[in-house]
């Protein structure tokens, strides 16, 4: 035993040997990067582990390349698309216990509105004032049905979250949306932590789920429309055996696109059109004249057989609402015919 101490004490202090060689082999090739990446040398005598984390990171920085900018008009806007929420628990979520009370002890309809302005930062915007509308109705809603700190603040958090739920995609998501609220609504109905608290009775989960149905639901597609961006759609045909940008964008002659577009003289429109004369019979030298043909022949042979059609469908339709009406034409002029009286009878 007394020798066997000496040798695992001299194995130890060998890996620690070891170790400290790696340390400073790493370190010296981390000395000769930071060099030969930076013109000014490091002072000698100086240990890289000993310098400070911050002018390290400054010289990091230094050599990185600039990352590559976009052009703001490359720039798409990519909506979200809709989907389920997890519900939770949001009680102290958006409504502290003293921002709670506070707002218990409004006095006015004014201050309420001020003090809800000033808590979430809501301005003069018009977003903002639909936003503080929709909160300060929550909140006179919960002092109608005088409901504790606790419950105002898990109602006026639920309202909140269907609001972003709502705002988060300009596509219709009111399933997703009222499902979420009702999962959270049960959420605060039943006692099984810590998935759910009981913090609402039945009768009180009916009363905000009927009151938030008949507001906010029902106005919801009036939410979306304020508060998510419009989405435009952008369209480009490609039409086969002509050339790419043979055909225009608008329309040569007739009334413009947009109303706030400025008609040009006379003159130019002529000049415009002369000039476009060209291009056109030039696209029409590039197709295929045989081409040509059997397209117009196609068309024309299912023109007329569509025609032929519609006529025939007419023809049956009239032929249908003719024959009740020439039976009571013939009923009726058998019965005048039996009215008239004989040629011997006397008037």
């Amino acid at each position: 035993m007394t020798q066997s101490e000496p040798d695992e004490t001299e194995t130890r202090d060998a890996n620690g040997e070891n170790t400290r060689e790696s340390a400073k082999q790493e370190s010296d090739v981390a000395v000769a990067e930071i060099q030969s990446r930076d013109s000014s040398p490091i002072k000698e005598g100086v240990d890289p582990v000993d310098r400070p984390v911050e002018e390290l990171v400054e010289e990091e920085l230094e050599h990185q390349e600039p990352a590559e900018l976009v052009p703001s008009d490359q720039l798409v806007y990519k909506p979200n698309l809709p989907r389920f929420h997890k519900p939770k628990i949001c009680l102290w979520e958006h409504l502290t216990l003293p921002q709670a009370e506070r707002l218990q002890r409004a006095e006015n309809p004014e201050q309420l509105r001020s003090n809800l302005a000033e808590m979430f930062n809501l301005n003069e915007e018009p977003r903002s004032q639909i936003t503080l509308d929709l909160y300060f109705y929550t909140i006179q809603f919960c002092r109608r049905e005088l409901f504790t700190n606790e419950q105002t603040s898990a109602v006026f958090s639920m309202i909140v979250n269907v609001h972003k739920v709502n705002a988060e995609t300009p596509y219709t998501n009111v399933t997703q949306a009222f499902t979420y609220f009702k999962e959270s609504l049960l959420n605060h109905g039943v006692k099984r932590p810590p998935y759910s608290l009981q913090l609402f009775t039945p009768l009180q989960i009916q009363t905000v789920a009927q009151y938030v149905t008949d507001t906010y639901f029902r106005h919801y597609k009036l939410y979306k429309y304020v508060m998510t961006p419009k989405v435009r759609l952008d369209v480009e045909f490609s039409y086969p055996g002509l050339p790419v940008g043979s055909v225009p964008d608008t329309p040569l002659t007739g009334t413009p696109l947009r109303d706030d577009v400025i008609s040009e003289p006379e003159v130019e429109e002529e000049s415009r059109d002369t000039v476009a004369a060209p291009e056109v019979e030039q696209v029409e030298e590039e197709l295929d004249p045989e081409a040509v043909k059997a397209l117009k022949k196609v068309l024309s042979e299912t023109i007329s057989g569509q025609i032929d059609e519609l006529k025939d469908f007419v023809d049956d339709k009239i032929n249908a609402l003719s024959l009740p009406l020439n039976a009571k034409l013939s009923v009726a002029e058998a019965a005048i015919a039996s009215n008239k009286p004989g040629k011997g009878a006397k008037k």
